[in-house]
């Protein structure tokens, strides 16, 4: 028996929707399915949703997230509006794939963490340099504790 693929709505048309998340998400076509988009301007989401073979175009979000019933949001939207998207697409149930900076401030970003937790879901950053060696080699240091020890001997120092 083969699982039912996981449907995906994203938020946002601009240029790391189309160049990046969308295109990531195709590339799961065997276990994900893009099902809508929502943009501001109805021309150029439609054009977007065409263009990407994305059955729904939605001007109106909150819309899309009630009639799509995502598993996971892709919020590519512009970073003041990440947090109210982020939340209610949580509220909503689904997963969160989030753009980078997660938010505008700190206790936003705590809001869409803390909401995650209450109701049970992800919220993933989408940061491009996350798994690159250097920023690896750079958390095993942290991970094994050697900063603390850099630190300590500076500050005898």
């Amino acid at each position: 028996m083969t699982p039912e693929k996981l449907k995906v709505a994203v938020i946002g048309t601009g240029m790391i929707a189309r160049a990046g998340h969308v295109p990531a998400w195709k590339n799961l076509s065997d276990r994900v399915e893009v099902v809508g988009v929502a943009g501001t301007d109805r021309e150029r989401t439609d054009e977007f949703a065409r263009t990407e073979g994305i059955p729904q175009a939605y001007t109106d979000w909150q819309k899309m997230l009630t009639r799509t019933k995502p598993d996971i949001v892709s919020v590519t939207s512009p970073n003041s509006y990440h947090r109210e998207h982020t939340v209610a697409a949580l509220e909503a149930g689904a997963h969160v794939w989030c753009e980078k900076p997660a938010a505008t401030c700190h206790a936003d970003a705590a809001e869409m963490f803390e909401m995650a937790q209450k109701k049970g879901r992800q919220v993933f950053i989408c940061q491009t340099l996350r798994f690159a060696n250097e920023v690896r080699a750079a958390k095993e240091l942290v991970e094994a504790g050697r900063f603390d020890e850099a630190v300590a001997s500076h500050q005898q120092a």
